[in-house]
């Protein structure tokens, strides 16, 4: 059980066990103790923390002050610099030293100036190799570190300006032809990403910069005023020494993109695999607590807060534009990775506070369960009539990053007063069947249980609803089979046109063709669609 809690096993040891052996599971290092000594523990733990973080700290040199004429945050974030995917195998010790050199500036200062070199660090030592679709000659990455060791930022910034002129020149942006999607998916095959090249073939590409594309992300993120930042707690969730770092960055998906300063969780990774005298991992530890605790500069939160807006078409072409846009958010890497860590401490408190009715958060595969469990409610008999769809709008100007693994815990926090008020009132008892996925919840029960009380209506008048024979959930169809089939007949179409642009993929790469059929293309595929 100790391996279990630990992380060196998989698997969460059960809370009922716990309570039987009247222990818990320190959040700091993962150990199982006695809850008679859990007050004195933590004490202990904490201490021991905040001395190997002061042992750190100790061990880093000085460094010259920073020169004046570095750039500001806004100009890193916005300069449309691409960096590297991965850290070439040759260049990763260099790339190790120079990050773990960036971290432990943040731990020992906490500075904006610490801050902003670090930010600066993966454009200017890992520049894209390619420039007008062919291979230009760079300076290796080896000797862009060792500048950065030397602390030449203001040449490796002034270098990281001209290459990015260059790579402007060459691209037309906010546009994307067949031709640049076939090649961005041959990239992304070449790099082994066979699911990402695929959603770009399928995509309706990059909406155009204009003003209907500005006009349309602004009424889908109109502005509203910064919100009041709360108080932190005197005790936050922090990363014990025994916390493994490493299995949260490797449970990222794989081309995990970069944020705005262009550093992504694969460098990390690569940075990660070279043995060092204080090794990647608790640097970045330590990092991750001053995020978690909230002691970042108030300068720097908006930034490391933020992320890159991507508008990507959706919906119907007309007259060469599309009526829609889908709008996606990268934000930054530590950021992600900060509430990755605070998820996994946090999982197994985050499934007891939202069962039984929330399955969007601490829930593995929780659409399928809510489909399937409604799917086989409704075949075994338990429900009959018709559905009452509502629907209403609720305005995005504030909330949760798309992406942000913390996202669907604080988005369902919203709602839980809401639902838990359904779980404890007297009339809702006789609910046969109450389950939700983040928004979308799904009542079933007589009319007066579900849609009025005493002749109140429970929803707003901004709600409107509907009574329909057949709905759909989740994106998944449920009701007869004239309602199922055009849902079949979309997919259906969908991967002839996969098929359709793996074909055209195979008239420049024959090997990435191949690979995008037979992981993403093949029988199986399409067969288990239901």
């Amino acid at each position: 059980m100790s391996l279990h809690a630990s992380g060196a096993l998989p698997g969460q040891v059960p809370a009922e066990w716990l309570m039987d052996q009247n222990l818990f599971v320190c959040p700091h290092c993962s150990q199982l103790v006695a809850n008679t000594r859990q007050a004195s523990h933590l004490q202990h733990c904490s201490q021991s923390l905040t001395n190997q973080i002061a042992h750190l700290q100790s061990s880093i040199a000085p460094k010259p002050q920073i020169n004046q004429n570095l750039p500001t945050f806004e100009e890193v974030c916005q300069l449309h610099h691409p960096t590297l995917r991965f850290v070439p195998t040759k260049a990763r010790p260099a790339f190790a030293r120079a990050l773990s050199t960036a971290l432990k500036e943040v731990l020992r200062h906490n500075s904006e100036e610490a801050w902003l070199t670090l930010f600066m660090l993966p454009k200017c030592v890992l520049p894209s190799l390619k420039q007008r679709g062919v291979v230009n000659p760079h300076t290796p990455i080896e000797s862009l570190c060792k500048m950065w060791l030397n602390n030449d930022l203001v040449t490796l910034w002034s270098r990281s300006l001209t290459r990015a002129n260059l790579h402007s020149s060459s691209k037309n942006f906010g546009t994307s032809t067949h031709s640049q999607e076939i090649s961005s998916a041959i990239s992304l095959g070449r790099s082994g990403l066979m699911g990402k090249a695929c959603r770009i073939l399928l995509s309706s590409g990059i909406a155009p910069s204009n003003s209907t594309t500005l006009n349309l992300l602004q009424s889908k993120n109109p502005s509203c005023p910064h919100p009041t930042i709360p108080d932190i707690a005197s005790n936050p969730v922090t990363l014990g020494p025994s916390f493994d770092i490493l299995h949260i960055l490797r449970s990222f998906t794989k081309g995990t993109s970069a944020g705005p300063s262009g550093l992504s969780i694969q460098h990390l990774l690569d940075a990660a695999s070279v043995p060092l005298q204080t090794p990647i991992c608790d640097s970045l530890k330590g990092v991750v607590n001053i995020l978690a605790s909230g002691k970042d500069p108030k300068s720097v939160s908006a930034f490391l807060s933020g992320g890159r807006l991507i508008a990507l078409n959706k919906g119907k072409f007309s007259e060469g534009q599309c009526t829609d846009i889908r709008p996606l958010v990268v934000g930054e890497a530590l950021r992600r990775l900060t509430g990755k860590c605070l998820c996994s401490i946090l999982k197994d408190k985050f499934s007891t506070f939202f069962q039984p009715s929330q399955f969007g958060v601490a829930c593995k595969a929780g659409v399928e369960r809510v489909v399937h469990n409604l799917r086989k409610y409704i075949d075994d008999g338990w429900m009959s009539g018709d559905f009452v769809v509502c629907k209403g709008t609720i305005s995005s100007q504030s909330g949760v990053q798309q992406g942000d693994p913390l996202g669907p815990m604080m988005f369902a926090l919203v709602l839980r007063k809401l639902v838990s008020n359904i779980e404890a009132d007297d009339d809702c008892i006789n609910l046969s069947f109450n389950a939700w996925y983040l928004d979308d919840g799904i009542l079933a029960g007589g009319e007066c249980e579900v849609f009025s009380r005493n002749g109140i209506s429970l929803f707003p008048a901004s709600v409107k609803s509907s009574i329909q024979p057949n709905l759909e959930i989740l994106g998944a169809p449920i009701g007869d089979i004239v309602h199922c089939s055009p849902f079949f007949a979309e997919k259906h179409n969908l991967f002839k046109v996969l098929l359709r642009a793996i074909s055209d993929v195979a008239a420049v790469d024959l090997h990435v063709a191949i690979s995008l059929l037979r992981m993403c293309g093949g029988y199986c595929k399409l067969v288990h669609l239901p």
